[in-house]
């Protein structure tokens, strides 16, 4: 590969072909991407390549998680749906909270929670907090289910706890949750207040889910 000079003689202009030195050859192999596209900024490509890893170890995750799940004939998702919704005390998971805490479409989360409506491992209930809202709350059946796989869950921690131990695991949560709100507070536009500072709309019903999601991650 060869780069070009520039000779102007008279009012014609001669292109020089200058050999390439190592260096800069090295360089350009290494911030050109793959079909000749413009090179990214060091910054924009660790943006992209958090979300490529991140997705990586979420679906890798999420394929041990269903090969447990199967022996209650369940998936993944069906599963954290069942977790979700066992939150000790908690007056239940608004199902648009499901669909963002497993990352699946609205539509998808629908036919998601009347799978296992009907298999009654979750149950409809109104919110005791407002009443117009309808919660997922984990029935018996659910509860007895979420028992029944906890030794494969244990020996599936137990193997991913020989290669990250507990304290690594914990930290890549915090760092994960701490990402997620970072992504969410970028992506979410801040409405002005009638006193002229940004805030987003809030009421009870949305805390407590919030604090529900929470008490489930860390159970």
């Amino acid at each position: 590969m060869v780069r070009k000079r520039v000779r102007v003689v008279g009012c014609r202009v001669h292109y020089l072909a200058a050999p390439m030195s190592f260096a800069d050859k090295s360089f350009d192999d290494e911030h050109r991407p793959p079909g000749g596209t413009v090179p990214l900024a060091p910054a924009e490509g660790l943006l992209l390549e958090l979300v490529r890893q991140t997705s990586s170890a979420g679906r890798a995750l999420r394929r041990l998680l269903a090969d447990e799940a199967a022996a209650e004939g369940l998936n993944d998702a069906e599963l954290l749906v069942i977790w979700l919704c066992a939150g000790g005390n908690s007056p239940g998971v608004v199902q648009g909270d499901l669909a963002a805490a497993i990352g699946v479409s609205p539509a998808l989360m629908s036919g998601t929670v009347e799978r296992l409506r009907s298999r009654e491992l979750i149950a409809r209930h109104r919110s005791p907090i407002d009443r117009r809202r309808q919660v997922w709350q984990t029935t018996g059946l659910g509860q007895a289910c979420l028992a029944r796989l906890r030794g494969r869950l244990a020996a599936l921690s137990a193997a991913l706890e020989q290669r990250m131990n507990s304290s690594q695991q914990r930290e890549t949560q915090m760092l994960c949750q701490r990402l997620a709100s970072a992504a969410e507070a970028v992506g979410t536009p801040e409405l002005p207040l009638a006193g002229g500072s940004p805030s987003r709309p809030r009421d009870a019903a949305d805390a407590a889910c919030e604090t529900t999601l929470r008490q489930g991650a860390a159970a």
